[in-house]
């Protein structure tokens, strides 16, 4: 995530092989552990997650058009991410398979 005034520009990818795999860019909002991301770019896609200061949990059932993110035999179902290296630089620096970076 990069901040965006008192947003985020987010970005995720998560590999389950070499043709399975969610990866999508978006917004996000934080209310205290509460985080909504907005996925943009195909069908909508908004949950709200849960942010520990450590990790990121997504609902175990996120929105129908959160699948259209995914390929087939991914899903974005109880995804977690965990925080690793602070800063604007690492976030930009991220790249992901089809989308050049993650957090442009």
């Amino acid at each position: 995530a990069v901040a965006d005034g008192d947003d985020y520009r987010v970005g995720l990818l998560s590999v389950y092989g070499a043709d399975s795999q969610c990866e999508a860019r978006g917004t996000a909002t934080r209310d205290g552990e509460n985080v909504t991301i907005t996925l943009n770019g195909k069908e909508e896609c908004r949950f709200i997650a849960h942010f520990d200061g450590i990790e990121l949990a997504f609902p175990g059932v996120p929105p129908d058009g959160c699948a259209a993110f995914c390929s087939d035999r991914a899903s974005m179902s109880g995804l977690s991410y965990y925080f690793v290296e602070q800063g604007k630089t690492a976030a930009a620096a991220q790249r992901g398979r089809k989308l050049e970076r993650l957090c442009p």
